[in-house]
């Protein structure tokens, strides 16, 4: 079970606030310093993939630049419901900015992501010292009409507190629902890690660049 949040300590005086979405994004909004990152557009599969009564889902792991963490978020809906920053109930030490979307419609759906990263206090953590956590990560460049398989794995000695992954549009406007449509992302993860496996439409990944995102929180 994890626990739903809309804002997570991240260092002695200072929270991760969650904005609605909004057509001005707001994640530097009362913010000093504040460094605004945008994601691409991230699918989000239908309702008709899933159990009856659940939502559809993706992933995302958004870290910021090193030396930064991540003060406050936003978000750009095309079709999404929510979206919402993930942890498991226990917790993890070394904060990692996963965000889960949601998807009620018969149709997939996309997001875009928009952070507001901080600097980090001279001398603190912004994270919960407990037994550390490193965010691993890994990409690749889907092409039109083939299938692609990529693993994101623990190193040795790791457990994989949490994984997942999405299929992302690096695109200015949101994809089209025929291309939405046109792609099935399958996930499998577990104790080491996740694997992902994408298959693609001749007409997905033709004229624009989809990407693969994979992520593991090992612990």
């Amino acid at each position: 079970m994890r626990t739903r949040i809309l804002c997570l300590a991240v260092c002695a005086a200072t929270l991760l606030v969650a904005a609605a979405p909004a057509a001005a994004t707001t994640e530097c909004r009362y913010l000093t310093s504040c460094e605004s990152r945008t994601s691409p557009w991230i699918a989000v599969p239908s309702e008709r993939t899933v159990v009856s009564g659940e939502a559809s889902q993706a992933s995302y792991a958004f870290p910021c630049p090193l030396g930064r963490y991540a003060a406050g978020f936003d978000w750009t809906p095309d079709r999404v419901d929510d979206v919402f920053l993930d942890v498991p109930y226990d917790g993890w030490g070394g904060y990692a900015p996963v965000f889960v979307l949601r998807n009620d419609h018969r149709d997939p759906g996309t997001a875009q992501i928009d952070i507001g990263c901080v600097p980090e206090p001279a001398g603190s953590r912004a994270a919960i010292e407990e037994d550390g956590a490193t965010l691993r990560m890994t990409e690749r460049r889907v092409r039109a009409g083939r299938v692609l398989d990529l693993r994101q794995r623990c190193e040795t000695g790791e457990r994989a507190a949490e994984s997942g992954g999405a299929v992302l549009f690096e695109t200015k406007a949101p994809p089209s629902k025929r291309v939405l449509k046109g792609h099935v992302l399958a996930l499998d993860s577990g104790a080491r890690g996740v694997r992902g496996t994408v298959t693609t439409a001749d007409f997905v990944g033709d004229d624009e660049r989809v990407v693969l995102h994979l992520y593991a929180v090992c612990v």
